[in-house]
């Protein structure tokens, strides 16, 4: 399986060519709350040019950390590593599994800076 148990850290490389953009839209995020630097980025399809690791803190799953950003990745200058990517088109990243889907599709990244 994609999911990661107790504790446990997954890393996964994945690489796009794509370009992508940074949402300038007023979507209302429950996170937004939680987090005032959190925010949308609008990736293109293909895949990210980042390593990630999904994390665990009690059973309970706190997102996808970005480990190392490729020197390829298309939106390089919005991330740094330690950044963490908890949603993925508003639903909650919960394995590595997440940034396999829709690869052929416009995806929106919500993203908590380290």
């Amino acid at each position: 399986g994609g999911s990661v148990g107790g504790g446990g850290v997954r890393d996964q490389a994945v690489s796009d060519p794509q370009r992508h953009q940074e949402s300038q839209t007023s979507v209302q995020c429950p996170l937004a709350a939680l987090f005032p630097s959190f925010r949308h980025i609008i990736i293109r399809p293909g895949k990210l040019g980042i390593r990630i690791r999904v994390e665990e803190v009690r059973s309970i799953n706190v997102g996808a950390v970005i480990a190392e950003i490729l020197d390829h990745c298309p939106f390089k200058e919005d991330i740094v590593v330690g950044d963490r990517i908890v949603t993925i088109d508003g639903k909650r990243v919960l394995s590595v599994n997440c940034f396999g889907q829709a690869l052929g599709r416009q995806r929106v990244f919500g993203v908590v800076p380290s």
